[in-house]
């Protein structure tokens, strides 16, 4: 014992004369850490192999800056990330974000200005491609610094060139030519299907969009202020009658069904000798190289009309600091760093892109002639308007391409609702500094003391009743007691917010600003100046008609089918249950696969019996019956709660109706649907809810745009674009009661109705 007291205190001396001697050691390599300025970097272009590329650059920066250390977010979802981290004053200190949404974040001073930070930094505007720098001003300042750049040619398929008798290596240079050109090189099957074509100016084929050919004829977007909408001017009507003329010779149906394909990109129909031209940028070439290495195409400029302009467009990424940085300098060094020659040329090689900085193209690299062909047609590329409204624009812009050119609308009309709908969001958004700021003491008041007349006027009911109470008055007040922290829980986390949405749906409301009071202009604008308010409510009451019924009926018969005494019933049972835990996204994912208009499951078994191909999410009339043949595959949740309700139904009704002489449909009708009533009612309500707030699956299947015609422009979807997109958080509000008074009112008509069809057993 002697021995190993020895021991443990000799070894505990040792510690501690150890501890001594490495301290100060300690001790600096801890104020040396501490000494670090930490950056908090979110970085938009989260895809491999771009997001690693990116790592890497970060921890070479790293590296060489003992003094600086970069922590990296990768995030898809930055937009609605970086709104919430500014309007929740914890920002990043830099991102890398999309170029095209600058503008939106500088109107509204979330970001800082740039132009003495990275001038002190040896950033300067001449080393970038001019369009790249003069998309990250707005206001004659500078928000933001260019990271990367794509922009648009020509590409065309040789083979197919060949083969139809033109010269590969003549592209076409004007419009007219382009419209020869195609009409060569499209074939047709015998039902008189597209089989190949040459150039479409529609809507996602390609990535050329009605900016393009609007600037090609010699129009713009917006006035030089950027106040004024110039949609509707003759010369960007000429352009979208050409696109419609276009479309016409192809047939808009026909092109709806050739474009299910391009879901798919390995099976893209550039790849696959289907389409002979398109316009596309930079990333093409990564494409090309992952799916269609032996492909034999050509790049050209974008053909103009002879009475136009030669031009092409520009996007990318961009390099921001958010307001409210406690590091500006620290981010201005590191965007610095991020956009140097050195790095951009490096960045650029490695992941096969286009920097911004002109001087990193410079290299043996970037002399190959694809290269040669984007960085020539950067002297005359176009960027889209830096407008706070820029997101409104592409969208009624986008609106517009669809209708005049494929959706029956006479293209000035189109054109003349998109300049209408520009100009009032315009108007909004300028007008919002001359709008009173809300005064929150009153409306906080009136919250307080509604929230204090119903607690109290609970607390009297309450109290009330315990006061009548003999044995058990102390259980109640402890019951009571612990209720408490969920009640307040709920007033404070639930309520509280609802109640502040409906003080928001009265005010002109950004996020990143302060409200600033509208009255009912929101409810204004809503019902008598907004025509997607009511598509949208019109798209999910449509398919709420159709989900809900065949659901529910779908739930119902599986349940009554598997609870009879089957072979292998339980295994039956785990099979139709199982797609129900399917992620959405997956989902989403497996039908867009099966709804495909060239090789899905869908169309090869309608083909089978000699059915025609079925335009599944290509054709406005049919798309939402499509997503409610998707909801189908979901009924196996529903099943379960009706395999319950069916074991509650006595078997002495069944007994005695059989003896009476009942079939199965009599009894199914008199016994089984009354007794499991409740089951029916509940799945009815709680699929109405679900289904009026449908918006994940059509979010995902049409790559957020509501494509066709805005035909998947269901409420809750547009809501959100209102909100996390245009910004207009006070409009979203608005949106959300009207929804949730929609949804009030139909279920207190079900429980009214319930009154006299849902069976109970009091009864």
């Amino acid at each position: 014992m002697i021995r190993t007291r020895r021991f443990l205190c000799g070894r505990a001396i040792a510690l501690i004369a150890l501890a001594v001697t490495c301290l100060p050691g300690v001790t600096k390599a801890a104020s040396k850490e501490e000494a670090k300025v930490v950056l908090r970097f979110w970085n938009q272009l989260s895809f491999d192999p771009v997001k690693s590329i990116i790592q890497g650059i970060v921890d070479d920066f790293n590296d060489r800056h003992p003094t600086i250390h970069v922590e990296t977010l990768h995030s898809s979802q930055l937009p609605q990330k970086l709104l919430t981290a500014v309007a929740g004053r914890v920002p990043p200190d830099v991102c890398i974000y999309d170029r095209f949404r600058v503008a939106n974040f500088a109107q509204r001073g979330a970001l800082e200005r740039l132009d003495e930070l990275v001038r002190v930094q040896g950033v300067r505007s001449e080393d970038f491609f001019q369009v790249c720098w003069n998309e990250c001003l707005y206001d004659g300042r500078l928000y933001a610094v260019p990271f990367n750049t794509d922009v648009r040619v020509l590409f065309y398929n040789k083979r197919m060139f060949r083969d139809a008798g033109l010269d590969p290596e003549r592209p076409p240079r004007t419009w007219d030519e382009l419209r020869r050109y195609s009409e060569r090189l499209t074939t047709r099957n015998d039902d008189g299907s597209l089989q190949t074509v040459g150039f479409v100016p529609f809507i996602n084929f390609g990535n050329t969009w009605l900016y393009l050919f609007i600037w090609q004829n010699g129009g713009e977007i917006l006035s030089e202020d950027g106040r004024t909408a110039l949609i509707d001017s003759s010369e960007n009507v000429a352009a979208l009658e050409w696109c419609r003329d276009f479309v016409d010779f192809y047939g808009a149906n026909n092109l709806r069904s050739f474009q299910a394909s391009t879901a798919v990109k390995e099976l893209e129909p550039f790849f696959v000798g289907r389409t002979a031209m398109l316009g596309e940028e930079v990333w093409m070439l990564t494409r090309i190289k992952r799916y269609a290495q032996d492909l034999d195409y050509g790049m050209a400029p974008l053909p103009w009309p002879e009475s136009g302009r030669r031009a092409s467009w520009s996007g990318g990424f961009s390099m921001i600091v958010p307001k409210g940085t406690a590091h500006p300098e620290e981010a201005a060094e590191f965007i610095a760093h991020m956009t140097s020659r050195e790095i951009q040329q490096s960045f650029g090689e490695s992941a096969f892109q286009l920097p911004a900085n002109r001087m990193a193209v410079d290299s043996e690299f970037y002399q190959k002639p694809e290269w040669s062909a984007f960085i020539n047609e950067m002297e005359h590329s176009r960027y889209r308007p830096t407008s706070p409204a820029g997101a409104f624009i592409w969208d009624e812009l986008s609106r517009a391409w669809e209708s005049g050119a494929g959706g029956g609308m006479e293209p000035a009309e189109a054109l003349r609702r998109a300049r209408r709908n520009v100009q009032g969001e315009l108007d909004r958004i300028h007008a919002h500094e001359a709008r009173p700021l809300v005064n929150w003491t009153y409306p906080t008041l009136a919250l307080i003391a509604v929230f204090l007349a119903a607690i109290l006027g609970r607390g009297a009911v309450s109290a009330k009743k315990i006061r009548t109470l003999t044995l058990h008055r102390k259980e109640a007040f402890a019951g009571y007691l612990f209720a408490l922290p969920v009640m307040i829980g709920l007033l404070t986390f639930t309520l509280g917010p609802i109640a502040v949405s409906a003080v928001y749906s009265l005010c002109d409301y950004d996020v990143l600003r302060p409200a600033r009071w509208f009255g009912f202009g929101n409810y204004r604008k809503m019902f008598a100046a907004d025509p997607l308010f009511w598509k949208s409510l019109w798209n999910t009451l449509y398919y709420t008609i159709l989900a809900v019924p065949a659901s529910v009926a779908g739930s119902l018969v599986l349940a009554v089918i598997l609870n009879n005494k089957l072979a292998a019933r339980g295994i039956w049972r785990t099979l139709f249950y199982m797609p129900s835990i399917v992620p959405i996204v997956a989902l989403s994912m497996l039908f867009l696969w099966l709804f495909n208009g060239d090789f899905g499951l869908f169309n090869v078994v309608l083909n089978a019996v000699g059915i025609p191909d079925v335009h599944w999410m290509a054709s406005p009339a049919v798309v939402k019956n499509s997503l409610v043949l998707m909801n189908m595959w979901t009924v196996g949740a529903g099943m379960i709660i009706f395999l319950a309700a069916l074991q509650g139904v006595p078997r002495y009704l069944y007994e005695s109706a059989l003896i009476d002489g009942a079939g199965a449909v009599q009894r199914f009708f008199t016994i089984t649907v009354p007794m499991i009533s409740p089951a029916i009612f509940f799945m009815i309500v709680i699929n109405t809810i679900n289904s009026l707030q449908i918006f994940t699956q059509a979010f995902l299947m049409t790559r957020g745009t509501g494509e066709p015609e805005n035909s998947t422009l269901f409420y809750v979807f547009y809501l959100f674009r209102q909100g996390f997109e245009y910004f207009n958080m006070g409009y979203a509000a608005a949106m959300a009661w009207i929804i949730f008074l929609i949804i009030l009112v139909i279920t207190i008509v079900q429980f009214r109705l319930s009154k006299r069809l849902v069976y109970e057993e009091s009864q």
